[in-house]
């Protein structure tokens, strides 16, 4: 999870609870890998980021327009395929 591999780590959460159901610490984890894995893939969200990067394109800023693509495809993978 701290390495940032959070279908690994819901994995090996999942692993856990299996051994031990009542394991409060995985449960706890579990929820928040899941969490910020919906966080990370909005694509409401993605769709703004990518909006934005067209604005800071056209506005000449270049570093802030592929951060903000950069952004999107994080939160929505489908759109690097656009």
């Amino acid at each position: 999870m701290e390495k940032e591999q959070l279908q690994e780590a819901e994995i090996d959460f999942e692993k856990v609870l299996k051994l031990d159901p009542s394991h409060p610490q995985a449960r706890s984890y579990l929820a928040m890998v899941r969490l910020e894995t919906q966080k990370r893939h909005d694509p409401q969200a993605a769709q703004m980021h990518y909006e934005a990067g067209l604005i800071a394109y056209a506005s000449g800023k270049l570093d802030e327009a592929m951060r903000d693509w950069n952004t999107a495809v994080r939160m929505n993978p489908v759109m690097k395929k656009h």
